[in-house]
């Protein structure tokens, strides 16, 4: 991201990946000091030379547009249910999950990537050719892992019983008694594909997802005896 005068600020750039060099562009793609089955880019100044300042284009926000949260209390014939929900919309996130996992060397790509990585007889693709890890060759940050990030998140669900007094009228002991089970995290729904979960963030932004791990779910029990 980077920050303009006058334009709002959590703007996300990247480069446009156009699809990868084929044989019939080598002389092109040597400009770029590339090769067939790298990967092409939109040279958006025309001048034969890929830069951060002139030929990254805005992709979209990083910062949520809106953030919306509700809690509901329910309660009937002694029972008490709370749900309480979050959501977060009109954002990007940036998966350098994926963008890693694809492109390191050190990581098996994914099956369905390999089988549409570029070859000779396959040269119309979006996905670059498999290269030696000693090949140098740096893919650069383009739109391909920018996802949608809106998620509606079920934080928590509580549900407790209150045994009432006239429930517990013949006890000699307890006064009130009351049994609950809270689970934290329960559900997500989201149609980001970058990862486990896009409320996420690192290096202090938004909108940036680093092999974040995803909230757990977590289930509690509680226990109220009055005397």
């Amino acid at each position: 991201g980077r920050c303009y005068e006058g334009q709002e600020a959590g703007r996300k750039y990247a480069y446009i990946r156009l699809g990868t060099w084929g044989m019939d562009e080598a002389e092109e793609a040597a400009v770029y000091n590339r090769k067939p089955g790298d990967l092409k880019y939109l040279d958006v100044n025309n001048d034969g030379v890929l830069d951060d300042l002139n030929d990254r284009v805005d992709i979209g926000r990083s910062n949520p547009l809106c953030e919306l949260s509700m809690t509901n209390t329910f309660q009937l014939h002694g029972f008490t249910m709370m749900i309480d929900l979050a959501s977060l919309l009109g954002y990007k996130v940036y998966s350098y999950t994926q963008w890693l996992t694809y492109y390191s060397s050190v990581c098996n790509v994914p099956k369905g990537y390999g089988y549409a990585a570029w070859t000779p007889e396959n040269q119309d693709t979006m996905v670059p050719a498999l290269r030696n890890p000693n090949y140098d060759y740096q893919p650069l940050e383009d739109q391909t892992f920018c996802r949608r990030g809106d998620f509606l998140r079920v934080r928590n669900i509580s549900l407790m019983y209150d045994f009432k007094r006239n429930v517990l009228k013949n006890s000699k002991f307890f006064k009130g008694f009351i049994f609950g089970v809270n689970v934290e995290n329960p559900f997500l729904f989201t149609e980001y594909a970058g990862g486990p979960d896009p409320e996420t963030g690192v290096w202090g932004l938004n909108g940036a997802d680093w092999m974040a791990y995803p909230r757990p779910m977590t289930i509690t029990g509680n226990l109220k005896i009055t005397f």
